[in-house]
């Protein structure tokens, strides 16, 4: 089950390059009032030179955006899948915390044809025996037609291997993502896989099963996979995942009240 966390991150891809690049931080403040908190992080300056100008509504990079509620484009997040009910205060829990289940958002801007892509997606998470874990939708998925079949068999905790393909002509981090007979399902999103790089980290550090495969497009339309991951990896690597310089806040300008919403 995907649990509830307070802090979401989201990377923007290039429309041109298709690269990913990290730009904000999406925080559930710990106040009363509930309020919603989007910062830019240091990263986004990188994306600014490929052409990001902000999200839609918060285009002033440098100020704290604080709105009453969820801005609007996250609200095609899906329901929590995880009910706190059984826990103490779990009512009020659920009511100030974000759902940690990645996804997909498009947005579309005056004078462009195609929309931007956009993922939101939570930092890894304490696990019971130290270790962190995070979830994650596979990309690329299904571009070997021989993998169709593969990805409409695949089943919940089945682990998936890791390997590194250092020589991927897009992104020299890629990490692919393979069955246990050596059939490719797709690869570990680029935010992950250039952050673990980052850290110094190793393809062999990351333990993958899949949570779910589940074609999201159907006949007489080519068919379409999502598969949703969770990733485990030791207590050192975790802590230093997504807490370098690049993620930290861009400035610390007074808050603005935003009513895109």
């Amino acid at each position: 089950m995907i649990p509830l966390v307070r802090t979401l991150f989201v990377a923007w891809q290039d429309p041109e390059s298709r690269r990913i690049f990290p730009v904000a931080r999406l925080t559930r403040r710990r106040t009363g009032s509930g309020e919603y908190e989007l910062r830019y992080i240091n990263a986004v300056r990188a994306a600014q030179q490929r052409g990001f100008a902000g999200l839609p509504g918060f285009e002033q990079l440098e100020e704290t955006h604080v709105s009453a509620e969820l801005p609007a484009i996250f609200r095609q997040r899906p329901e929590p899948r995880r009910r706190l009910a059984s826990e103490p205060g779990a009512a009020e829990l659920a009511g100030e915390l974000l759902d940690a289940t990645p996804i997909t958002l498009f947005v579309r801007r005056p004078g462009h044809d195609k929309p931007e892509r956009l993922e939101a997606f939570a930092p890894p998470l304490r696990s019971p025996d130290g270790r962190r874990w995070g979830v994650f939708e596979a990309r690329g998925v299904g571009r070997v037609q021989q993998a169709l079949e593969v990805l409409a068999a695949l089943e919940a905790h089945e682990r998936l291997l890791v390997r590194a393909e250092t020589d991927n002509a897009y992104n020299p981090n890629a990490l692919a993502l393979q069955r246990r007979d050596g059939t490719p399902i797709g690869y570990v999103p680029d935010y992950l896989a250039n952050e673990l790089a980052a850290v110094g980290g190793r393809s062999h550090q990351l333990e993958i099963e899949v949570l779910e495969s589940r074609r999201v497009t159907f006949a007489p339309a080519p068919a379409v996979y999502r598969v949703l991951c969770r990733y485990v990896c030791p207590p050192e690597l975790g802590r230093a995942l997504f807490t370098s310089e690049s993620y930290r806040p861009l400035s610390a300008a007074q808050p603005s009240s935003s009513s895109a919403v």
